[in-house]
């Protein structure tokens, strides 16, 4: 009868020990698991923030862009991180002069709160390559130009004299096209 008597008690141990060791197993899983996604989830340069670069900034950051550094390689953009995180962050990159409270922009260059973030992120776990291999392709860009090549290029006949300060009178500017027929302008 004893025996019987400390059977439930001993089954109680089992099960609270039992508990206790699968809580810890599970804790130190979940903990092992954290520490994995959090290495995988740190953005790096190549799979997460030279697609960024291609949509929003490469426009002008390239190789013979308008802006004094190219932002299409690792290496050349590495110099720049803690920059770009603060000129993303504070919405000075990219540029953009139009009221966000206005409207939608189909040309809108701004980056959202996601991808500012992943700069931040980015920059945050050190700023790492990645594997080269996961990027995307290398943007194809016209020469001299933030558009597609133009199929046509007209130049003004002569110069406008613009003054170096005071105000200056709206002018209707005449270029002539020698098209024979009526053509669609689709950028200028």
């Amino acid at each position: 009868m004893r025996r019987v008597a400390r059977l439930p008690e001993i089954a109680l141990l089992l099960v609270a020990a039992l508990g206790e060791t699968a809580g810890l197993l599970a804790a130190n899983e979940a903990s092992t698991t954290a520490k994995t996604q959090a290495r995988r989830a740190a953005p790096t340069f190549y799979r997460d923030v030279l697609p960024v670069l291609q949509a929003h900034c490469q426009v002008c950051h390239r190789t013979a862009g308008i802006a004094p550094m190219a932002f299409e390689r690792y290496e050349e953009t590495r110099k720049y991180a803690e920059q770009i995180r603060v000129a993303t962050q504070t919405r000075v990159m990219p540029p953009w002069f139009a009221d966000r409270k206005v409207g939608k922009f189909s040309d809108d260059p701004s980056l959202s709160e996601a991808e500012i973030a992943l700069f931040a992120d980015w920059v945050q776990s050190g700023a790492p390559a990645g594997d080269p291999n996961s990027g995307s392709l290398a943007r194809s860009w016209a020469d001299r130009w933030t558009i597609p090549a133009p199929d046509l290029e007209l130049k003004m006949p002569e110069a406008v004299k613009i003054p170096a300060d005071g105000e200056v009178e709206y002018t209707y500017e005449v270029v002539p096209t020698h098209f024979s027929e009526g053509r669609w302008v689709q950028a200028s």
